[in-house]
């Protein structure tokens, strides 16, 4: 993987910050910017893809497999990814291709071969029926990488975000989809240190339960109720806040995730859920590479 790691920032940065009021109720909160890794390789995509293209390399594979949204950052980072390290790739889309998306016209500039399915089909993800499909090409020989990174590979590189925070923290507030990520902080983490996902999903009862497949560990808490209508959903108030905050604290938000995180912890912070002299990571998951789409 070194042609892909010299062209990311590694370690990144951590900033802190001081939102208006933050200080009034003591606590210090630092922003790690995992989204100045790499402008399409970044935040937890990158940390996610770290153990499946190990997998990768460890293995006797021709290619990767891997699924997404006609506007996934994670397609983005997979074709990327694999463009800087020379491995044949494939994209299963949920619908239409449409040939005037950006994120799926830049996955193919990557060199990404794009596998377009209705939805229902996707639902699935039968790779026999893929197979039918196109039975052009060797599914047996291709490692698949779930959706947005998911799974066991998915939590390694979270090991490499706890070793880069240098300093002494409490907590550390992540936006959660799919779970991996929160169970890789929680994973590698100490055990003095609380974990939060801010679920940026409507209906997420069964989050916990996601993330405790993943790792043994009890160190972590999914805070539900700041999803604003369901993923990729977002109100007025919303965006108010993410733009306020961009312009406070120069750290750039998206509206699927980041937003909803710190708004999320904010609203904790104010309603006393933080101690006092607490030292909080909020931990910056990238998803700004759809401009125009995500970013506020």
């Amino acid at each position: 993987m070194k042609k892909l790691l010299e062209v990311l920032q590694l370690p990144s940065p951590l900033q802190k910050v001081d939102f208006p009021d933050w200080g009034n109720y003591g606590v210090e909160v630092y922003f790690k910017r995992d989204d100045l890794i790499h402008p399409a390789v970044s935040g937890n995509k990158w940390r996610k893809l770290y153990g499946h293209l190990k997998e990768y390399f460890q293995g006797d594979y021709q290619g990767i497999l891997t699924y997404g949204g006609a506007f996934s950052n994670h397609i983005v980072a997979v074709a990327t990814a694999c463009n800087y390290l020379e491995i044949p790739v494939y994209g299963v889309i949920r619908g239409e291709t449409d040939k005037e998306n950006p994120t799926l016209k830049y996955a193919q500039e990557q060199g990404m071969i794009l596998l377009p399915l209705s939805r229902s089909a996707y639902r699935n993800k039968d790779i026999a029926e893929l197979a039918e499909k196109y039975q052009e090409i060797d599914f047996s020989a291709l490692l698949q990488i779930p959706e947005g990174g998911a799974g066991k590979a998915g939590i390694e590189g979270c090991a490499e975000i706890i070793r880069e925070i240098s300093l002494p923290y409490d907590f550390i507030v992540s936006a959660a989809g799919t779970g991996t990520t929160v169970a890789g902080l929680a994973e590698y983490a100490e055990d003095s240190v609380k974990v939060l996902g801010i679920s940026v999903l409507k209906g997420a009862d069964t989050l916990t339960d996601a993330v405790q497949e993943l790792t043994d560990k009890k160190n972590f808490e999914i805070i539900t109720g700041y999803h604003f209508g369901g993923y990729a959903r977002y109100t007025k108030e919303l965006l108010e806040f993410a733009r306020e905050f961009t312009a406070q604290t120069t750290v750039p938000l998206d509206f699927v995730y980041t937003a909803k995180m710190v708004f999320g912890f904010d609203d904790l912070l104010r309603k006393g859920y933080f101690k006092r002299r607490s030292k909080i990571v909020l931990l910056h998951t990238g998803g700004l590479m759809n401009a125009g789409i995500d970013t506020v």
